[in-house]
């Protein structure tokens, strides 16, 4: 299971209490959705764990908005 981990560089600009606590950096293009759904699967695989039949890998990918994230994940021989 893969999800894309990187904040774009953009200051937010509303005030929720799930607003980017970092200075000039938000999740701006879905990564927080992805985020809550790999962590939701992650929890719901869990308490089935004895029923599966092999292993659950998850990758959480760096530099997805840039365009060489996929490369370092292969790199890293995560997916091997």
């Amino acid at each position: 299971v893969r999800t894309d981990i990187d904040a774009l560089p953009i200051t937010e600009q509303v005030e929720n209490e799930f607003a980017s606590t970092n200075e000039g950096v938000m999740h701006a293009c879905g990564h927080d959705i992805h985020m809550a759904s790999i962590l939701a699967v992650a929890t719901r695989l869990k308490e089935v764990e004895s029923d599966l039949n092999g292993r659950v890998r998850f990758i959480f990918q760096p530099a997805e908005e840039l365009g060489y994230g996929a490369f370092y994940i292969t790199d890293t021989k995560a997916i091997d």
